[in-house]
């Protein structure tokens, strides 16, 4: 069972497909078909999937990536990677972005801040280029491990022996809208939430 992947559709872009990222840093050496099924390798890794002419056997309008995938629809779509003897996807109950609230906010150069937000159930640290964020702002933030819509991974870092666990999202990155500025949320939205549930 593949834990950890991310998923795009895009019927506008790229056609009737859906692309299952697993490892988005290997680079694809060779592809195998297996009916609606293309297989990706790096060597003898398996690094992701395509899936053709994914809205006969599912209804989708999404448009980007696929955040928090229905249950029901990734059934149907196991069945076919179990039938074409592929490993399957984990059914996630969580996106890994959750409402925050920024606790704190520390300049370090012209382009560069420290942000600090609660998410309820942990606390995030991270470093956001050229934002305007303010302490009490609600915004949306990807824990670690999270994939983001470009199919990276958040990843733990350090500045300066100051631990960052986390990534605050444009509203560019949730697919909210084009513009690459930190998503603001209304104040009412409750803090520790899941923005995709």
């Amino acid at each position: 069972m593949i834990e950890k992947y991310s998923l795009h559709y895009s019927y506008k872009n790229i056609g009737d497909v859906l692309i299952v990222v697993i490892d988005s840093e290997a680079t694809c050496t060779r592809s195998e078909r297996k009916g609606q099924i293309e297989i990706l390798y790096n060597e003898d890794k398996v690094i992701g999937y395509n899936i053709f002419e994914l809205s006969e056997i599912i209804k989708i309008k999404n448009n980007g990536p696929i955040f928090l995938p229905d249950p029901t629809g990734l059934h149907v779509i196991n069945n076919l990677l179990k039938n074409s003897q592929v490993e399957e996807l984990a059914i996630l109950t969580s996106s890994g972005y959750y409402v925050g609230k920024v606790l704190d906010v520390i300049e370090l150069n012209e382009e560069k801040k420290y942000v600090m937000v609660d998410i309820a159930h942990d606390m995030i640290s991270c470093i956001v280029k050229n934002a305007d964020i303010e302490p009490g702002e609600k915004v949306v933030a990807a824990t670690l491990g999270t994939r983001l819509g470009d199919g990276s991974e958040v990843k733990m870092g350090n500045m300066d022996g100051t631990l960052l666990n986390g990534h605050i999202c444009t509203e560019l990155e949730l697919s909210v809208s084009d513009k690459e500025k930190i998503l603001k949320l209304n104040d009412t939205e409750e803090i520790g939430k899941d923005f995709f549930a």
